[in-house]
Parts: structure tokens; C-alpha cells; sequence
């Protein structure tokens, strides 16, 4: 290999390098006296090829094979990570209704130790909001009054299917229940 490398730089009298290989013209080309025998370029070519075990050609790009092996992990990580993500997202409007619930109990229960009754009303009403009641955007509350006790249910707005992401509290048995977000 250091004898055809020898040649070819005697030959074109500058350093020749992999990429300068692989865009040569090398097929008619006459070569010096450090070869064997007198040979052509393409036979230094095939020779080098053979030694280094690399093709000395334009190597830009990607294969197809390395590109379907890149598309192949993606996908198995895509697969791993959207029903986690989803998972994530459907506990999260899940705690946010919960967290609705309990602060629209507190609520109710500030108006009682005021008024020594219960109040009813949706999540937006004065009632609840004058005592601190914050209402998030995408949960949907109303509140129910029973004279000596009530009830509060809740349901995400959005990311939850119909019939999912509801819960509710009766302070009669001071015991939350519901379904979670799906």
C-alpha cells in the first residue's frame, strides 16, 4: 500500500488523501518506478481498495439500511414514550379535578361556619369565589346543597373521555369517588 501511495504522490506531485481518491480520474493513468511493474491507475486503485478493505469512492450520505435502522429506533422509542406521555397527561387532569374538588369543599365549608348552612352553585358562582374558590380552566364543578350536607362533583372539560374524569364528594360520608381520565 505505501508503494502504489508512493507512486500515485510521485505521479501527481501533491499529497493525495482518501476523498482525493475517491473524485480522481485514475483509469488511464501511467504510474512511476516505485510499482512492481509498470500499471495503471485503476489498478492502483483496485489495489489500494483491496489493502485498506474501503471502497475510495464519493462517500456522502447514509445508506438506505442505516437510514431504516434510525427509522426502526425511533419508532420503537415513539411506541415507548406516547402512551407514557399520555398516561402523564390523563393522572395530570385527573389531580387537577381532585384538587378542584377538595378546594370547593373548603369553600363550602367557610360559607357554613358563615352563614350555618350549606350554598349551591357551579365552580364560577360568588359564593365560592368570595371565599377563595379558584376555578381552573378546564375543569367543570357544581355543588349541590342538602340542608345538612352536600355534594360536589367536578369533570374535566378537555383531555378526558366522555364519562371519565369525574369525581365526586358527599360530606355526608366525607368520601370522594369517581372515574379516572381516559
Amino acid at each position: 500500500m505505501i508503494q502504489a501511495i508512493k507512486c500515485l504522490l510521485d505521479y501527481h506531485g501533491k499529497t493525495v488523501t482518501k476523498e482525493y481518491l475517491g473524485f480522481m480520474d485514475l483509469y488511464d493513468m501511467e504510474v512511476c518506478e516505485f510499482c512492481e511493474k509498470p500499471t495503471t491507475g485503476k489498478q492502483i486503485y483496485e489495489r489500494l481498495d483491496k489493502l485498506e478493505g474501503i471502497r475510495f469512492m464519493n462517500n456522502k450520505g447514509f445508506t438506505l439500511i442505516e437510514l431504516l435502522v434510525v427509522i426502526a429506533i425511533i419508532g420503537i422509542l415513539a411506541a415507548i414514550a406516547i402512551p407514557q406521555f399520555m398516561s402523564y397527561s390523563h393522572r395530570g387532569f385527573d389531580a387537577d379535578v381532585r384538587s378542584n374538588v377538595k378546594n370547593m369543599i373548603l369553600a363550602q365549608e367557610t360559607y357554613f361556619v358563615d352563614v350555618d348552612t350549606y350554598a349551591s352553585g357551579t365552580g364560577t358562582s360568588p359564593v365560592f369565589t368570595s371565599r377563595g374558590f379558584r376555578l381552573s380552566p378546564n375543569v367543570n364543578i357544581v355543588s349541590t346543597n342538602f340542608s345538612t350536607f352536600f355534594t360536589v362533583t367536578a369533570n374535566a372539560i378537555k383531555g378526558c373521555s366522555p364519562g371519565t374524569g369525574v369525581w365526586t364528594y358527599t360530606s355526608a360520608t366525607g368520601q370522594h369517588s369517581g372515574s379516572r381520565c381516559n
